[in-house]
């Protein structure tokens, strides 16, 4: 009986021992789930963090270079600054050239116009509206234009190309049926900064040139020379 009593007691004691490890081990295994969510969490919003940091830094990146591309003057106010510039107004003026081109490394506005006879050419930085050359230069369009728009050998404002030929004449102390040749041209001359009409004949072996005022039939200049 007694040594029933021991086994009995043997069994309860190797029970209780099992059922004291079985519950020891639930604590450890819970804490291993803990740690194992809590390091994915951790990964998963340190990822998320990531991914959200580039997005808005390319966003960001993307967004700044599409403002710069779009900064700086447009063309229509680098054509203001030529005219403003030369005094020209826009309702007189032709453009002939006005593109955006990029010179060692910085883009500038080429703009070329004319007005009243004048070609004007202007370069604009295209990013603060700086003027960085100009340049204006009388044509002979307003010559053309001049000669155009009257009726052949007429000045409205001034002599005809006969009376022109006639001053030159008298100038010379000859007479139409003394010379050969004559030709007479309006044109602009350098030298005055306006029209004056150009004649030309010959006498024999001399050649005659006369600048002639077209709106007072004035003599301006004269050069004679007899073929050696």
């Amino acid at each position: 009986m007694r040594k029933a009593a021991l086994i009995i007691s043997a069994a309860l004691l190797t029970f209780t021992f099992v059922l004291g490890g079985c519950g020891g081990d639930q604590p450890s295994s819970q804490s291993a789930g803990q740690t194992a969510a809590q390091s994915a969490g951790q990964t998963a919003a340190q990822s998320a963090g990531q991914t959200a940091a580039q997005s808005t830094g390319q966003t960001s990146s993307q967004g700044s270079g599409g403002t710069a591309a779009q900064t700086g003057i447009t063309e229509e106010q680098a054509k203001a600054i030529a005219l403003k510039d030369s005094g020209v107004a826009e309702a007189d003026a032709v453009f002939t050239k006005v593109s955006r081109e990029l010179d060692d490394g910085a883009e500038k506005y080429d703009i070329d116009f004319t007005s009243g006879g004048v070609q004007y050419e202007y370069d604009i930085d295209a990013r603060t509206g700086e003027i960085l050359a100009w340049a204006k230069e009388q044509t002979i369009q307003q010559t053309e234009v001049a000669q155009s728009s009257q009726t052949e050998g007429t000045n409205p404002a001034g002599i005809t190309e006969q009376q022109a030929l006639e001053n030159a004449l008298k100038a010379a102390g000859l007479t139409s049926d003394q010379i050969t040749n004559p030709q007479v041209k309006l044109e602009f001359d350098d030298d005055y900064g306006r029209q004056v009409y150009d004649v030309e004949f010959r006498a024999g072996i001399t050649e005659y040139n006369y600048d002639i005022d077209p709106e007072n039939g004035n003599v301006l200049s004269s050069d004679i020379d007899a073929d050696d």
